[in-house]
């Protein structure tokens, strides 16, 4: 499997040249978990099936587990065989949104902003951890 490689904030990445990279094997299995994990309802015009139902995450009182919706998002991506563990936490501090370099999203939404970290097998047996701010 290949596809374009991207950046830490999800943007495609370049080469030094300007030019797209291409990546294979555990590279690109961590951008189609990590992708299927930051696509929204709405924000992916290919395929609505990706992505978290934006309507629980984050919302204490909902029935469905945050967890066992990013199972779902990340078990549909090509390349991951399961999910190994997924923690949720609330960013609740400046000090801590700025650990995890997202506190300019923080400032806009203090106590609103979760991290997920999700450790997951790829279809090549190696372990892939991903982590990004929801």
């Amino acid at each position: 499997m290949r596809t374009l490689k991207t950046t830490p904030d999800g943007d495609l990445a370049r080469d030094e040249r300007g030019h797209l990279i291409v990546c294979s094997g555990a590279e690109a299995e961590r951008v189609h978990a990590e992708i299927a994990l930051r696509v929204r309802l709405g924000e992916c015009p290919f395929d609505l099936s990706l992505g978290l139902d934006a309507s629980i995450v984050g919302a204490s009182d909902s029935p469905v587990p945050v967890t066992l919706e990013v199972e779902r998002a990340v078990l549909r991506a090509t390349g991951i065989a399961r999910v190994l563990g997924c923690e949720t936490e609330v960013i609740e501090t400046a000090q801590r949104a700025e650990e995890l370099g997202v506190l300019a999203q923080w400032k806009e939404n203090p106590g609103r902003l979760t991290h997920t970290e999700v450790l997951l097998l790829g279809d090549h047996g190696g372990e892939l951890t991903i982590g990004l701010p929801a």
